[in-house]
């Protein structure tokens, strides 16, 4: 079984970023209908006329889903750690993809470099519009402002994130902790996210926390297939966002004013139970103290949850928990 998982990687520098992703060599082929595939049990996928590609893990799942099966019925392979593929599910998936009535859809292969082979890492319809992570590091670099700092990088499976926080403009939380804001930016170039991400970002020194916006006042969203190349509006947009956030981050020491209460408790609930699950919920909200504590305290917690989980979709979902909580309850117009 040749299926290969994509490692996550952490970067402190820009320059040791741009030269992993000059070296991932990113591409898409050019597209082709459904019915030219075929997947292989050994996890080759084999593309008429185009030629024979590794799968990483994600691209596995695309594989699946094109293929007409759910994935949730699948995902007992990874943990069972078999050395092929079962025969009938290989039949199945070839069966829809070269009879099915969607056996003329055009589709297209994000790919990389692997040594001398492409490792596929997504399989998008022919309307995806590539925006490769090296070009979105291009496109970030020409608008970002002098004052903002790398504060992370992250290339995961799924997505890439970077964020930059301003070293002019701090706030300061009720006990007088630093915490900077800038933007957190999102690029996808598999067909997980099928989009670049712009967000507020807010940053707490002392325990290195962060929350990112998910709010449509706060985050300006560019999907994979329109046009990715207008700078200029990127520039606006991504002015306007920061400028917003500097606003409420002002009046950031009020939610050390504000005490927590069941209803706010419940409604924080869901995304807890969806990304720590039930139980740990449970414990989760037992150790809060509604007689004592405030929504500064509940924020300091939720945005350090993501510093004990592993999977970075939830990490960002708890982020962006945490941003909530910031535009439940404080000003910003």
């Amino acid at each position: 079984m040749q299926i290969i998982s994509e490692p996550s990687k952490s970067y402190s520098d820009l320059e040791t970023l741009r030269e992993d992703l000059a070296l991932r060599d990113v591409r898409e082929t050019k597209p082709f209908a459904l019915s030219d595939i075929n997947l292989t049990k050994d996890g080759i996928l084999q593309v008429r006329s185009v030629g024979e590609f590794l799968l990483s893990d994600l691209a596995l799942l695309d594989a699946v889903r094109r293929g007409g099966l759910q994935v949730q019925t699948f995902q007992n392979f990874f943990g069972e750690q078999k050395e092929v593929l079962d025969e009938a599910v290989v039949s199945a998936i070839n069966s829809f993809y070269h009879h099915s009535r969607y056996a003329g859809s055009e589709v297209k292969l994000i790919t990389r470099a692997n040594g001398n082979d492409r490792v596929v890492l997504g399989i998008p319809s022919k309307s995806y519009f590539l925006l490769t992570n090296e070009h979105a590091m291009e496109k970030i670099s020409k608008t970002l402002s002098p004052n903002l700092k790398l504060t992370r990088a992250n290339l995961y499976p799924e997505f890439f994130e970077i964020a930059f926080t301003d070293k002019l403009n701090v706030s300061h939380d009720k006990v007088g902790e630093v915490v900077e804001y800038g933007l957190n930016f999102l690029n996808s170039e598999g067909s997980r996210l099928s989009s670049f991400l712009v967000s507020s970002f807010s940053f707490r020194l002392v325990c290195k926390n962060g929350a990112t916006a998910a709010e449509k006042l706060f985050t300006a969203r560019y999907i994979h297939r329109g046009d990715m190349e207008n700078n200029r509006k990127f520039s606006e947009d991504t002015r306007n966002i920061f400028d917003r956030f500097s606003i409420m981050m002002r009046s950031l020491p009020k939610l050390g004013d504000i005490p927590v209460t069941e209803k706010l408790i419940s409604h924080i609930r869901p995304t807890l139970i969806e990304t720590i699950k039930t139980k740990d919920t449970d414990e989760f909200v037992k150790g809060i103290d509604m007689q004592k504590e405030t929504v500064m305290d509940l924020w300091n917690k939720i945005t350090n949850l993501p510093h004990r989980i592993q999977n970075p979709q939830s990490k960002l979902k708890l982020e962006q928990l945490g941003f909530k909580l910031l535009t439940m309850h404080l000003c910003y117009n």
